[in-house]
């Protein structure tokens, strides 16, 4: 079932990004897909990756939250690059290493899964059309905690009163 060539072939590593991303993951948590116990961070910005940093530490550090994972989501893919094959923001605390219980992602939809708690970082000139997304995907009865200051610019309102026109309008209930 095996051709002789496996066997002989002789397997040396010539690509030095595919040696980190494994030597980078040969620790990481194993993550449920989907579960309650999962929370997302939207956006891997400044505020949200110092936010992944800290929740993340605190989910390897209290026994009793061992059981839950973190994601961190962000749609820019030199950010998600970077945090997944070397653990490392490209611009902010780059001396920084993401704990192993958060986990970078780029997609939405897989971030968002089946999340118990969602926070929203976004800058306010990208929080609308970010907001909008997030609660059409997100699982109903899901928290949702706004991390977002400022006036949303489509709206002229706060973000947690654009977030609940948009509850409104798109028929979901999150708290």
């Amino acid at each position: 079932a095996i051709s002789w060539s496996v066997w002989t072939r002789n397997y040396y590593p010539r690509n030095q990004s595919i040696l980190n991303f494994y030597a980078y993951h040969a620790d990481r948590r194993i993550y449920p897909l989907r579960g309650r116990n999962t929370m997302t961070v939207v956006n891997a910005g400044a505020w949200g990756y110092t936010l992944a940093l800290h929740i993340g530490g605190n989910l390897l550090r209290k026994s009793d939250l061992s059981e839950h994972a973190l994601i961190l989501y962000d749609s820019r893919e030199e950010i998600l690059e970077k945090l997944t094959v070397e653990g490392k923001h490209p611009w902010i605390f780059k001396d920084l290493t993401i704990p192993r219980s958060v986990r970078p992602e780029s997609d939405l939809m897989a971030a968002l899964g089946d999340t118990s708690l969602i926070l929203i970082v976004t800058p306010s000139k990208y929080f609308y059309s970010t907001i909008t997304r997030v609660i059409e995907m997100a699982p109903e009865g899901s928290d949702l905690v706004i991390a977002t200051k400022g006036f949303i610019p489509e709206t002229g309102l706060l973000p947690c009163q654009t977030t609940r026109e948009e509850l409104e309008r798109l028929g979901k209930r999150m708290r």
